[in-house]
């Protein structure tokens, strides 16, 4: 079975944070809503763990039911993250050979440097970069989620065996990560490189607990009452809180209200459910995971593209961070007027969703049955299978 509403929400979240990186001074830039969709990256966590319990919580019981879990999610994780984290050493591969022949690189940092450093390449490689080894993002900054996301599978496997049935341990698992995020300054659930761990725990086990809550719910044949109504109504509460309150201490709560929207739209009742199983919106669905990881590489290569084009111009292209003119504290670009960049906002998305669809296909679908071949043919031993039949 697949919650389709929710699948249609995860290519919609992924959007909103491709647009949420995006430096352009267009016509709903400076919207809070818009500034504040960071906040998505906890509906994908609350998300996982729903769709994780619904795979898995009943199946975890044998050594070999682990390792196959643990395998299975290394293989749909990694096999795209290493594949853009090798595009972005491409890059630093050609900015070196560049730079070497006594070329510009457009204002850049020296190669394999700062954010781009050997050590930090390898601690991506292991999906170990947002375990507190650094100061600031590495290679591609999307990536610290995913690498929080694998160690609280880990988790998810102990308190499964652990705390099976016991809410009350998950509950206490939430509280204690969002108090030790509460407590270190690092702008309340914005935590991401150094504390995102803690804010994935306390996502994923709100997804485990709202499953725990759904599939209780579902065998007491429940059904919500206006589910239009309802739909409309957390949808507006949701965004209404991502504009007003994504920067604050109350930031906090996300998880909880996306644990809500979560349980609403796996009933699939209403009319804006309807519309998230429409063609288009399941395929951004599809392709999210593609669309979260891929935009960042595509956005350095826009942006060295505008500053060549400045430089080769001299047109100003971009608006410095310090300037008055620029509502954020890093560099905009801003070219001609808003409805230009309305445009090219337009264009990077059409490129984003077309390169999400080829890496979906090739990288992400490639990588899933390759490390399925490997499992059955390398870990499962005529014994093994016998245990299971």
């Amino acid at each position: 079975m697949r919650f389709k509403a929710l699948d249609g929400w995860r290519g919609l979240a992924a959007l909103l944070v491709a647009v949420y990186h995006l430096q352009f001074l267009n016509h709903f830039h400076e919207l809070s809503f818009i500034r504040n969709s960071f906040l998505f990256v906890d509906f994908f966590f609350v998300l996982s763990g729903f769709v994780i319990s619904y795979a898995y919580l009943d199946r975890l019981h044998s050594g070999l039911e682990i390792r196959q879990f643990i395998w299975r999610r290394i293989g749909r994780l990694w096999p795209l993250h290493v594949f853009v984290l090798l595009l972005f050493l491409g890059l630093e591969m050609t900015k070196l050979f560049i730079m070497s022949s006594g070329s510009d690189w457009s204002n850049a940092n020296a190669p394999f440097t700062n954010e781009y450093s050997i050590p930090s390449f390898f601690s991506n490689f292991f999906l170990v970069q947002s375990l507190g080894l650094h100061d600031s993002f590495t290679w591609n900054y999307p990536s610290w989620s995913i690498s929080v996301e694998f160690y609280t599978y880990l988790v998810f496997v102990l308190m499964t065996l652990l705390f099976k049935t016991n809410y009350l341990a998950k509950l206490a698992l939430i509280i204690i990560s969002l108090i030790i995020i509460y407590l270190f300054p690092h702008n309340f659930a914005n935590a991401t490189y150094n504390y995102g761990i803690f804010r994935c725990i306390a996502g994923f086990f709100a997804g485990v607990l709202t499953f725990n809550v759904y599939n209780y719910f579902k065998h007491k044949n429940f059904c919500i009452v206006y589910p239009t109504l309802i739909e409309l109504s957390i949808v507006t509460l949701v965004f209404t809180f991502i504009a007003l309150l994504a920067n604050t201490k109350y930031s906090l709560l996300s998880p909880v209200l996306f644990a809500l929207m979560i349980f609403i739209f796996a009933n699939e009742k209403g009319i804006i459910s309807r519309l998230l199983k429409t063609s288009f919106i399941q395929k951004l669905g599809k392709y999210s995971y593609s669309i979260y990881m891929m935009h960042a590489f595509i956005l350095l290569l826009m942006s060295r593209s505008i500053f060549i084009l400045e430089e080769k111009t001299n047109f100003k292209m971009y608006i410095p961070k310090d300037s008055p003119e620029n509502p954020i504290d890093v560099p905009i670009y801003f070219i001609y007027n808003k409805y230009f960049m309305d445009l090219l906002t337009l264009i990077y998305l059409v490129i984003l969703i077309y390169t999400a669809s080829f890496t979906y296909r090739y990288i992400e679908k490639k990588g899933v049955a390759l490390f399925k071949y490997l499992e059955h043919t390398h870990t499962i031993t005529p014994k093994k299978l016998k245990l299971n039949e």
